[in-house]
């Protein structure tokens, strides 16, 4: 199990040391457009959409999603299901 949270105020994102280890990043308190790094190009409008959903007052406050994340040191892509809850 490796974690996440992103801070609402400032989308600053934290990472567990095995989420980090799993990103291949080394700089905990990524910024938004950092955090969004790892993805695939063709999920970088979509997490960030669904993460802003999750965060709209009038949803359930539910973030669910299953999508690949690629190590930014090997390139090693590794599909993750991240959970969360506003």
């Amino acid at each position: 199990l490796a974690t996440w949270s992103m801070d609402v105020e400032t989308r600053a994102f934290t990472y567990s040391e095995r989420f980090m280890d799993w990103l291949g990043i080394s700089e905990n308190g990524l910024e938004e457009v950092q955090a969004y790094e790892p993805l695939p190009e063709e999920y970088r409008e979509a997490i960030p959409a669904a993460i802003n959903a999750a965060l709209d007052p009038a949803s359930d406050g539910v973030y669910e999603n299953e999508h690949p994340i690629i190590n930014q040191k090997t390139g090693e892509i590794r599909i993750i299901h991240a959970q969360g809850q506003v």
